[in-house]
């Protein structure tokens, strides 16, 4: 008897938050559709096993808020057709755009779901990200190391969509050409390997995967006959496309925040009384996934391998530079105070902040949610896009309001004495800017001190003897504080407006500008304060020339740019002296014109013995004010590029910051989720863009010496120069000149140079059309034959942090130098504390991990997760090339 050919309906509602509804009301639709979720299961739990009703949540968000205010008799049906299998949680909290997601978030995108799966006595065992073109390796090894073994990928196909006026385009710029791996195209199922080895069973299908023959159009499963008309004719096609698998996925009901519908149990119960070539069922994702391995077993399986680049989501995402720049800090700040927070409880201090971090990830992720608007404009888009904003607002709130708590907890209140928080998780160098407000006559500007470690000092003591070999042997390991006034209140700090505001008549703002010396991974250490030091011999800064040991950097006062970055240990330009270095230009969408800003002022403001800084005024139509404050420091090889931008309402404009290094040959890499993305080389085959989602650095190889750039806020780079930007009809307003242009690749790498983009207004369906207000964007450039890209973005990005009055010393060391610690927090269930342990450099080793006075009693390899894997040695645990690995330690 011929083998029949098995079809699997998967009840599912696509989620968007707030695309169809308003954020607010979309919440409470949910709740009715759970609650016809709960009525289709019970309905049907007398029909055939293959036509029971089930169900599964793309989404946790919507499910997460249903259980919040539904009634404890829904609670406890919801949670037993969860263990029963009717109904399947899926990974994600929400469908987000990975590629502007940091590592720590991406773990905790999976908090939530694994923690109700643990309630529910279940597994999680399948993901979703629908609707958005591309996927971070990132995902990838996230899931692997949470144990998930599947992955839907509904990519979407936008670039064979209309145009604003209804045309379709005939060249077809697809963001991937999957036919360069599968002949037939899609449906495709495939090994998805990530760059540290982590593999996930993935499933492609176009779109939501939904029956379909034309791209934009949807059959729903909801009429018996008309199915009996349809499904053979879709099986048929796929057959003659060459498509070689004997089960097929469809979802039921799964467009954009649909109502799931029972429907499909009716027609799945009548359709196999009645037919014997294809049987059907209705099924979770993870009842699909199960039958189609045992449909490609003994078969060959592709494996793909590497990051699948973005279009659209990530590029739109500076559509909203503001809130999107904000969120960013935020998820940095929220790094460094559960660390803080967690090194305080080592000590007996600290604060049970695991509900609160649970509340500001979940706004976090809620902010990243691919869909920022909604599918109209006018006032009801309008509110909704604020209902969007309030989630990167509160999170930035709730991380200020930690942030009291954590540091009153931590710190005492002994006079003249500091504690020292090495926040970073690498070894290295650290700087940092801290603001204040005092009165103007006890501290005048320019004044340069020293911080100590209290234990060399005699006690009482707070000066340094006299001895000058002493003294500058002290220097080598003193905390340097370099204080300035700041009476400008447009510089490109972080907070400064705020605290200006808030000043008393009498008092100045006061900018502490912190260089640390090289510390332990993550380290608490008392300091002292112990004199002044003088002005470097070998810096020299005028009003045109900033020179120290490791730069010389040349400006040119009649345009107010900086025209030239001279690198003594390499004995060259590091940047095209044609070019000016870090400059802002805006490109008008409608005529490919590249606008270059005016320059309205320039002055040498910071001025001491750790930095000194420049500040330029310019203009450029739609953005009438950029503030830049570019900075050299003295004792290590840096310089800080910051920007103050003042948007205007102005549409079918986008802007970048240009880096113009200049090199042959360049090599590209930047930092991916969890490991370095080798541009053009770690790309899935068929992949394209022109727009590249990077985490804090991007690098720029040469022969015989590198550029290193830091991002703190921006995440969109390109290389090799400004392209035509690759964002699809179904999102971009205009289709601007050579938006038909091939995509760029390898071959088309003439120069080194980067460019930032940090602003995109040509935006329609699920994102604003214009944006206005302020937004602050910071870089870091160090050079150098030899430059430790993990290590110095580490170190930029979590800066260290200086708090009134003592803390008990403690200190958290991994070793070797290729490891990073880059979470440390108490655990979820409080069994212990967790870490989380980075290779960084592609070389397997095993880490040593140690405290400071304290013996790790048991140490526990856990998911990412956080469930228990085995027991583990702490002084020899296996780290893979590239791999994070989850450690339980109890003391």
């Amino acid at each position: 008897m011929k083998k029949p050919f098995y079809v699997y309906f998967v009840p599912k509602t696509h989620h968007d938050l707030g695309y169809t509804q308003a954020i607010d009301e979309l919440l409470e639709t949910y709740c009715g559709y759970y609650d016809d979720v709960l009525d289709f299961c019970d309905r049907t739990a007398d029909y055939p096993a293959e036509a029971q009703y089930r169900y599964t949540v793309e989404s946790f968000w919507s499910l997460d808020y249903y259980l919040k205010h539904t009634s404890k008799a829904n609670r406890e049906r919801m949670k037993d057709y969860v263990k029963s299998g009717r109904i399947e949680i899926q990974a994600f909290y929400a469908n987000v755009i990975d590629g502007i997601c940091s590592e720590e978030e991406i773990a905790r995108l999976m908090y939530p779901s694994a923690a109700y799966a643990r309630e529910c006595g279940v597994k999680i065992t399948s993901a979703a990200l629908t609707d958005i073109p591309g996927m971070s390796a990132g995902i990838i090894k996230a899931l692997s190391e949470a144990g998930v073994p599947y992955l839907f990928t509904g990519f979407p196909t936008y670039f064979e969509w209309e145009d604003c006026e209804g045309n379709r385009l005939e060249n077809k710029k697809s963001f991937w050409d999957e036919k360069k791996l599968f002949d037939w195209g899609y449906p495709a199922a495939y090994r998805w390997k990530a760059l540290d080895g982590g593999q996930v069973f993935t499933w492609y299908q176009f779109g939501y995967g939904h029956m379909s023959k034309v791209i934009r159009t949807v059959f729903e499963a909801e009429v018996y006959e008309e199915v009996c008309r349809e499904l053979p004719e879709y099986i048929a096609e796929l057959k003659a496309k060459g498509v070689p698998y004997q089960v097929m996925r469809y979802v039921d009901h799964g467009m954009d925040n649909v109502p799931p519908v029972m429907a499909i149990s009716d027609v799945v119960r009548r359709w196999n009384q009645e037919h014997e070539d294809i049987k059907c069922i209705v099924a979770t994702e993870s009842m699909f996934f199960e039958a189609l391995q045992r449909d490609c077993e003994g078969k060959t399986r592709k494996t793909v391998v590497g990051e699948l680049p973005h279009t659209d989501y990530t590029t739109c995402s500076v559509s909203e530079a503001q809130m999107s720049a904000l969120n960013a800090r935020t998820k940095g700040k929220l790094s460094i105070l559960e660390k803080l927070n967690a090194m305080s409880l080592l000590s007996g201090r600290g604060n049970d902040i695991r509900e609160a971090m649970e509340s500001a990830y979940s706004d976090v992720i809620l902010y990243d949610e691919h869909c920022f608007g909604m599918d109209t404009f006018g006032y009801q888009y309008e509110y909704n896009r604020s209902l969007k904003m309030n989630y990167a607002f509160r999170a930035a709130k709730k991380v200020r309001e930690l942030w009291d708590a954590v540091k009153s907890a931590a710190a005492g209140n002994e006079e003249n004495i500091y504690t020292l928080f090495c926040a970073s998780g690498r070894k290295g160098k650290s700087a940092a800017t801290l603001l204040q407000c005092g009165p103007r006559e006890k501290e005048p500007g320019n004044d340069t001190y020293m911080l100590i470690d209290a234990a060399i000092i005699e006690p009482g003591k707070t000066e340094v003897r006299n001895m000058e070999s002493e003294k500058t042997d002290l220097i080598k390991h003193a905390v340097l504080v370099q204080c300035d006034m700041i009476e400008d209140v447009r510089l490109p700090v972080c907070g400064l407006t705020d605290r200006y505001a808030m000043k008393l008549p009498d008092e100045a703002v006061k900018q502490y500008t912190i260089v640390t010396p090289e510390r332990g991974n993550l380290t608490l250490t008392q300091l002292r304060p112990a004199g002044s030091i003088a002005i470097p011999e070998e810096v020299k800064c005028t009003e045109n020339i900033f020179e120290n040991r490791f730069y010389r950097l040349e400006f040119d006062t009649v345009n107010g740019v900086l025209a030239g970055v001279y690198d003594k240990e390499t004995g060259r330009y590091v940047m095209d002296k044609s070019r000016p270095a870090g400059q802002v230009l805006v490109r008008n969408i409608e005529t490919n014109e590249i606008l270059e800003p005016k320059m309205e002022r320039m002055y040498h403001r910071m001025s001491g013995a750790v930095a000194d800084s420049m500040v330029l005024y310019h203009t450029v139509y739609s953005i009438p004010m950029i503030v830049t404050e570019i900075t050299l420091y003295h004792t290590m090889k840096r310089i800080d590029f910051s920007y103050r931008l003042v948007l205007d309402r102005i549409p079918l404009r986008e802007a970048f910051v240009v880096f113009p290094f200049q090199m042959e040959s360049p090599r590209f890499t930047f930092q991916g989720i969890g490991t370095p993305v080798r541009v053009f080389e770690d790309i899935v085959e068929g992949g394209n863009t022109n727009q590249f989602a990077c985490q804090h650095w991007c690098k720029a190889e040469g022969k015989d010496y590198a550029c290193l750039l830091i991002m703190d806020e921006a995440r969109i780079m390109e290389f090799g120069g400004i392209h035509p930007t690759a964002v699809s009809q179904a999102h971009r307003h205009l289709s601007p000149a050579g938006s038909q242009e091939p995509y760029v690749n390898g071959r088309d790498m003439k120069n080194a140079s980067m460019a930032s983009m940090i602003l995109y207004n040509n935006c329609q369906t699920n994102f604003p059309p214009v944006q206005q207000g302020e937004v602050i964007y910071r870089y870091s450039v160090t050079t150098g034959s030899r430059v430790q890209a993990e290590s110095f973005a580490e170190n930029a990005i979590y800066p260290p942090v200086i708090l009134p009055g003592t803390m008990p010393c403690e200190e958290v060391n991994v070793d070797p130098e290729n490891l990073c610690i880059t979470c440390f927090k108490k655990a979820e269930n409080n069994d212990g504390f967790i870490i989380r342990i980075k290779e960084t450099e592609g070389r397997a080793v095993e880490a040593g991990l140690s405290f400071a006075d304290r013996k790790v009693c048991s140490a526990v390899k856990c998911t990412i997760t956080e469930e228990d894997i085995c027991e583990i040695a702490p002084e020899r645990i296996p780290v893979g090339a590239y791999e994070t690995v989850t450690v339980r330690v109890r003391f």
